[in-house]
């Protein structure tokens, strides 16, 4: 294990407020053997970003779960891509990421490209590209943790949606999957059935579940990274992506057995130094 003074320099953003410091305070517990670890808030990182090696950015998002603190936190947030592009800084997850570091625009994209996906539009007029449904579901563009979604009826659509919107059919669905990778891997999957989540539990999907996942990955097609490939497993029998969270997911990793959450850690180290090198 290296010295202090030979250690490379690591910026931590989370928001050891949000709720879910558990899962970030265990991964700098374990990053510090490796790296000289900073950890700060979305306020703090434009003072130490560039005396750094790279920024890792993980659980930021706020503990409020309402629109206003959604609008602040996405105004920080997208303020600090921003930054970092200009000032070509390295960042972990790298912003060559495609998915809901920018947004949900993606989803659109993988529609009108014939993905299996959940279909998703901007504007009421396209909504025969959804197929035939009684009702709808929508999401802010850049929303997150289901802060702001509605359902709508068909008949009450134009008059409830907004130009922030996307728009997707309301599917009965009888689990969401979360499958986790870093780089490439594939590590392991939870599934909850409420929206709330409080009834996460350790998931073992199918291979086809998993391969599904495994293609958004390739399709994103970033070099280094945690993602989080959310699928919907719906009453009909399809699997459906729901998002790609490449931005700050969630991972559970409180729910692993030693030795697979001993495995992810090393896995997370390797992929670290290979950011650090490119």
């Amino acid at each position: 294990m290296p010295d202090a003074s030979e250690k490379p320099h690591i910026l931590f953003a989370t928001d050891l407020d949000n709720g879910w410091a558990h899962e970030d305070l265990a991964t700098i517990d374990f990053l510090r053997r490796y790296y000289n670890v900073e950890v700060s808030g979305l306020d703090g990182l434009e003072a130490l970003e560039d005396a750094t090696d790279l920024t890792v950015i993980r659980n930021i998002w706020p503990y409020g779960h309402d629109e206003d603190a959604m609008r602040h936190y996405n105004a920080m947030r997208y303020a600090m891509r921003e930054r970092q592009k200009t000032k070509r800084l390295k960042v972990y997850n790298p912003l060559s990421a495609r998915c809901d570091m920018w947004g949900k625009g993606y989803l659109v994209d993988l529609t009108r490209a014939g993905f299996p996906v959940i279909p998703t539009v901007r504007h009421p007029d396209d909504i025969e590209a959804l197929g035939s449904c009684e009702r709808y579901r929508l999401k802010d563009i850049n929303g997150f943790s289901s802060i702001g979604q509605q359902t709508v009826a068909a008949g009450e659509l134009g008059k409830v949606w907004q130009p922030c919107h996307v728009i997707q059919p309301e599917l009965d669905f009888v689990r969401e999957i979360s499958c986790i990778f870093i780089d490439q891997e594939y590590f392991f999957s939870t599934e909850h059935t409420r929206v709330e989540k409080d009834d996460q539990k350790r998931s073992y999907p199918s291979a086809q579940v998993i391969d599904l996942a495994r293609h958004f990955v390739a399709w994103n097609d970033i070099p280094h990274g945690i993602q989080r490939i959310d699928i919907l497993d719906l009453n009909d029998g399809r699997n459906l992506l729901l998002e790609i969270e490449d931005d700050s997911p969630y991972l559970a990793l409180n729910m692993l057995e030693d030795d697979l959450r001993d495995a992810f850690y090393r896995a997370l180290h390797a992929s670290l130094n290979e950011a650090l090198r490119a």
